[in-house]
């Protein structure tokens, strides 16, 4: 589930929108947003797909590996102070056009918490395995000798 979500600044509104209300928030989000939405307004990310939008909790799926248009702002401010001079950017998305949804990516066992836990030995009938080629035949591997 995506939190694909901006927030307005604080807000003095007594009720609160609808999109705000109704937004979906995953469990683990819920009681703290519960806490916030009073006083926040939610902006949802705009994002499409054949020129359909995409509700919020489909966003991280359809977006994963995606091929997709994305529309933002961006804008530069140079600040000085005395003694101290520097540029500060800020970007803000507008709205996301999908042109070729993703298929999400396959978990990797080299993705884990800890490397300590040893080396990855993939299983032998394993497509990537590095003894077998894309089409599953042994590889022959023929090392020139040394003269």
């Amino acid at each position: 589930m995506s939190l694909a979500v901006e927030f307005d600044s604080p807000c003095s509104q007594s009720t609160i929108d609808d999109e705000t209300a109704s937004y979906p928030v995953p469990f683990q989000f819920k009681e703290r947003f519960d806490i916030i939405k009073s006083d926040y307004s939610v902006n949802v990310l705009p994002v499409y797909c054949r020129d359909e939008f995409v509700p919020p909790d489909q966003t991280t799926e359809l977006l994963n590996g995606a091929l997709a248009e994305v529309h933002l702002v961006l804008s530069h401010n140079h600040i000085r102070k005395p003694g101290d001079e520097f540029d500060s950017f800020n970007g803000h998305i507008r709205q996301v056009i999908v042109h070729v949804p993703g298929t999400g990516k396959a978990s990797s066992p080299y993705k884990r918490k800890n490397v300590r836990e040893g080396p990855v030995r993939p299983p032998p009938d394993t497509p990537s395995h590095p003894l077998k080629s894309k089409h599953d035949e042994p590889l022959e591997i023929n090392v020139p000798k040394l003269a």
